[in-house]
């Protein structure tokens, strides 16, 4: 087994062994499976809280489940791969338990690389499978749910993620503290997020991705592909920059 598929094994294994993958996986199925439900009594419980005086709210329609969804996609779920990717590195480093194996001539680019690849991949096939869960649970409350919106968010999730990721792999990279890397990370999404007011920002850049988020339960025809070639063009970047970030990064006893 080459050192690189060492590398990789030991960090899928602490990914699925650790709190990484209950804290991700639990609240996403836990969403994914209640979503439908609160879609669907949506309309009751508002109009329950505006009293009896306010007119009929419509009914609940399947693209509500979706919208559901997407929510959680655009509010909950992004602070979750944060938190866990912020501590990839600035954790390990903190820890120490980095040290012998970069001491043992394990190249920092490849630790990067593989740790940036391990948390974007599970982070793309949990939102995917989340997306599936939010489907089926939603079929017998709405028999007529089209599938074909769960292949649209996945697809429009997988670069924001892919982006997420390397945000926060690169604070994770240069700042010390893995509190520190989540609180920039974060930042830097919300200050994303505060810019779809933007139309050209929303053209252009990944800002776009967020109401495409949206816009693929309809399928509104709104263009992904600048979005998703900036996102990634972001991505690749940011991993540049935490390979040297974290190359020139002093770790004691190494």
């Amino acid at each position: 087994m080459s050192a690189d598929q060492t590398f990789l094994r030991k960090e899928l294994q602490e990914y699925w062994y650790t709190w990484r993958m209950r804290l991700l996986v639990i609240p996403v199925i836990f969403l994914a499976l209640t979503g439908p439900v609160l879609a669907y009594f949506a309309p009751e419980i508002l109009s329950a809280a505006l009293g009896m005086q306010s007119e009929p709210l419509p009914e609940a329609v399947w693209q509500d489940v979706y919208h559901q969804w997407v929510g959680n996609l655009q509010q909950i779920v992004p602070f979750l791969l944060i938190v866990i990717a912020a501590g990839a590195i600035a954790g390990e480093c903190a820890t120490g338990t980095i040290i012998p194996i970069v001491a043992g001539g394990y190249s920092r680019q490849r630790i990067v690389v593989i740790k940036y690849v391990v948390q974007t991949v599970v982070g793309i096939i949990v939102i995917a499978v989340g997306t599936l869960i939010t489907w089926a649970a939603g079929l017998p409350l709405f028999p007529d749910i089209a599938f074909a919106p769960t292949l649209r968010i996945t697809a429009v999730a997988a670069p924001l993620v892919a982006l997420l990721v390397a945000i926060t792999t690169l604070a994770s990279s240069a700042i010390s503290s893995t509190l520190g890397a989540a609180g920039a990370s974060i930042a830097v999404y919300l200050g994303i997020s505060g810019l779809t007011f933007w139309p050209l920002a929303r053209e252009w850049t990944p800002v776009g991705l967020l109401p495409l988020l949206g816009n693929a339960v309809t399928d509104s025809g709104a263009s992904i592909v600048w979005p998703t070639i900036s996102s990634i063009a972001i991505s690749i970047i940011c991993v540049v920059a935490a390979i040297i970030a974290f190359e020139h990064r002093e770790l004691s006893g190494s």
